[in-house]
């Protein structure tokens, strides 16, 4: 007897839903489907968990969406040569992360 199983789950601001198929004992076939979250969906995650830039490692800085390994080094060795950050908006002062991308991502960030 063939049993399906879907599993979804959120991985930053995709959503993930993996699709097992087969008998007991064996995955016959799987499937990653990847589904963007709407604009809106994004607003509101981003307002259940915001980002500290002055408390995060590089792991939960590369949660925000727009920033990857490089930029969060950057804030990291920022915050160590100049200390916490007074302003969300001081972010914009580290090297790599200008204007147009601290605008992309202040939703997602708090102090």
């Amino acid at each position: 007897m063939k049993r399906k199983l879907n599993i979804s789950l959120f991985v930053g601001m995709a959503l993930i839903t993996v699709m097992l198929t087969g008998g007991l004992s064996e995955v016959l076939d799987a499937r990653v489907y990847a589904a963007a979250i709407p604009a809106s969906g994004q607003q509101e995650l981003a307002q259940v968990k915001l980002i500290s830039i002055n408390k995060a490692d590089s792991i939960e800085l590369q949660t925000v969406r727009g920033i990857g390994p490089v930029i969060a080094g950057k804030i990291l060795q920022y915050r160590k040569e100049h200390g916490s950050f007074e302003h969300v908006e001081d972010l914009a002062k580290v090297p790599g992360l200008g204007k147009a991308k601290f605008e992309k991502i202040k939703t997602q960030i708090s102090i």
